[in-house]
């Protein structure tokens, strides 16, 4: 009789590589069990509240541990490639969490706790299935970062423009149809993205966004730029490959920290005189 002994040492190994994970993490205070295919957590974990990092992407949890309630002191909360579909209520006692990474999972709502988590400074919620934002979320005055990427959101949430000190938000893959005015409240974002979405316009209160560094609005179905965008001055990555435009405003020259214009080639020829050579250079050189 033949004894196969592969599938209980491998079996014996991922189980001692989390039990030493665990036994370092009591001194570390960081906890990364990232891809252990893990649907529940071992009871060891329970006795971890004074961690302050906790990475648990990529595995199969369909939600937060119950005992997470008592992890006050967690900073760095890695949640991403994962089943979970709701968030407790008792999230609001991480108040020292400043990272909450929960992409790739399938929440369709976020609880109004979430925004007692005033020390949060990046949030991801990418590939998701949200259609809104509680109003909450405008308490979260430390937000620097929100990505709602690939979610179902048919509107911005009106709380977004309550969160006036996001440098970061990309709200790209939704079915967006308009931005509203009050984009313009977000005077200190950095970083827009809305491409992928169903924009036939962009409002000119977009233009007063002058901190600007990066805008992305591609794969739309943008046919015209306000002139005003000659304001966005600090610009230097303007996406707009996939629209429909035919005429791009001349004030466009006005954007002389341009590094990257993408635009579709057979647009190049539309831009202003100034802008040809910027917006040629990807494809002249992916012909070398």
């Amino acid at each position: 009789m033949r004894i196969n002994l592969r599938t209980p040492i491998v079996k014996s190994s991922v189980t001692s590589d989390i039990q030493e994970r665990i036994a370092r993490a009591g001194v570390t205070k960081t906890l990364r069990l990232r891809g252990k295919k893990l649907s529940q957590l071992p009871e060891e974990f329970d006795r971890l509240t004074s961690l302050t990092h906790l990475d648990l992407e990529s595995n199969k949890l369909p939600e937060l541990p119950r005992s997470i309630t008592f992890f006050v002191d967690l900073e760095h909360l890695k949640l991403g490639w994962n089943r979970i579909k709701k968030l407790p209520p008792e999230i609001r006692y991480l108040r020292r969490l400043q990272t909450l990474a929960l992409q790739q999972n399938k929440i369709g709502f976020l609880p109004p706790q979430l925004g007692e988590l005033t020390e949060l400074h990046d949030l991801d919620l990418t590939n998701n299935h949200l259609k809104g934002l509680p109003a909450e979320l405008g308490k979260l005055n430390k937000l620097f970062s929100l990505d709602l990427d690939q979610n179902l959101l048919q509107g911005m949430p009106p709380v977004l423009f309550t969160l006036t000190g996001l440098f970061c938000l990309s709200v790209s893959w939704n079915k967006l149809r308009e931005v509203p005015p009050d984009i313009g409240r977000l005077r200190n974002l950095q970083m827009l993205s809305l491409g992928g979405n169903d924009l036939l316009e962009l409002p000119v209160e977009i233009c007063r966004l002058v901190a600007l560094e990066h805008l992305d609005v591609a794969d739309n179905r943008i046919r015209m730029l306000p002139p005003e965008i000659g304001r966005l001055r600090n610009l230097e990555t303007l996406k707009l490959r996939g629209n429909p435009i035919e005429v791009f405003p001349p004030q466009m020259q006005q954007l002389t920290k341009l590094r990257i214009l993408d635009v579709d080639e057979e647009q190049i020829m539309k831009l202003p005189s100034g802008l040809r050579r910027l917006a040629a250079e990807p494809y002249e050189r992916s012909r070398r």
